[in-house]
């Protein structure tokens, strides 16, 4: 997991277990969250989000085994395919139990250089695609 650009621990609330007793599976989403923000926060963290940024265009996610209340989460972030307009960024999300830490889900998340004055998508500046290449 050395080779995620960004790491950030998600914090597993009583609200997020269903009746099975085990996270329910939208929660994902907002862990995913929780690592674009660390991600550009690590590698951009001079992005004026009133301005220019990033915007969701499309997550994918493959549970791999179940978030129960007591683990501990970890989402990882990591740039994969940078092109014109839009990043493949690769999420791993993990657990730590009695048992180690180990993944418990990995998606897809593709973002895209947005300019919310004018409600467009924009390409990505070279600078930012250096540092995400990083």
């Amino acid at each position: 997991m050395e080779d995620f650009q960004a790491t950030v621990e998600a914090q597993v609330r009583f609200r997020d277990t269903d009746a099975l007793g085990h996270v329910n599976n939208a929660v994902y989403l907002s862990w995913m969250e929780l690592g674009r923000m660390a991600f550009t926060d690590a590698i951009l963290p001079e992005i004026d989000w009133t301005k220019t940024g990033f915007i969701l265009a499309h997550v994918s996610i493959d549970y791999l085994e179940p978030v129960f209340l007591g683990d501990k989460v970890k989402v990882y972030m990591r740039a994969g395919k940078i092109g014109g307009k839009s990043v493949v960024l690769e999420c791993l999300i993990t657990k730590t139990d009695k048992k180690g830490e180990r993944p418990t889900a990995k998606g897809t998340n593709i973002i895209v250089a947005f300019d919310y004055k004018t409600n467009r998508s924009v390409p990505i500046p070279e600078d930012w695609k250096t540092a995400m290449a990083g």
